[in-house]
Parts: C-alpha cells; structure tokens; sequence
C-alpha cells in the first residue's frame, strides 16, 4: 500500500521540480529607482537572484514610468558599493558606485517603442574590480 502512494507523490514532485526549471528568467528584487525630470522613464537598480554561492548581481534597467524589472538590463555588475542613480536631463542617466566588477555596460539604449528616443547612459565608478 506504501509504495502506491509514494510513487504518484514522487511523480507529482518531480514534475513541479520540472516545471520550476523551466523558467529560466532570474528573478529580480527592485531595491532602487529614480524618474526621469519628465517622469516619462524610470531608472531601477534590481537584485538579480542566481541561487549560487557567489555574489549577488545588480542590474539597472530603464523603464517606463512605474513599470517593474523588463526588457534588457543596460548595466550589470556584482560587489558594488553604494550603487546610485542620478539624471543629469531627460535622457542621460548616470550610474554611481565606490567599486564595482562590471559584466555588462551599454553606453546608449533606446528608451522604449512609441518614439521616446535614446538614453545616454554614463559610469562614475571610482575603482573597478579586475580579476
């Protein structure tokens, strides 16, 4: 009788772990966000979550207005001190750390479709990891 009931439970866990894995997009944490001086885009700093023993991600997004964690990350970086936002106009953004080890940094990206234009984006980091 044991074994006709464990068998189905083990298929049933098996199949939500299968399940589980298949979504393959990293969840985030928003642990940041700045508008932009015409409130038409936001700028978000997100934990990004990898289950791992190493350092946790962070990743900045630009967004429209109130919109969570989409579309493609324009910076990604891990052991970043004091991580900051700042707009310097509507369409330049400026990304602030004491140190960071950076994986990923694009310098321009488009805003967002519907003809919101282009996002300049610069780094003020004072020292960078290099390993």
């Amino acid at each position: 009788m044991k074994c006709q009931v464990v068998a189905p439970l083990a298929l049933i866990v098996a199949f939500g772990l299968a399940l589980s894995a298949c979504d393959s997009r990293p969840a985030h944490r928003e642990i940041g966000r700045v508008s932009s001086p015409d409130k038409a885009l936001d700028a978000l700093i997100a934990e990004r979550k990898v289950d791992a023993t190493v350092a946790t991600p962070i990743e900045v997004f630009i967004v429209r207005a109130g919109q969570g964690v989409s579309g493609e990350p324009v910076f990604r970086a891990d052991e970043v001190i004091r991580p900051a936002l700042k707009w310097d106009a509507e369409r330049q953004l400026t990304i602030q750390a004491e140190s960071a080890r950076i994986f990923l940094y694009r310098n321009e990206v488009e805003a967002m479709e519907g003809g919101a234009g282009s996002v300049k984006i610069r780094l003020e980091i004072r020292h960078l990891e290099t390993r």
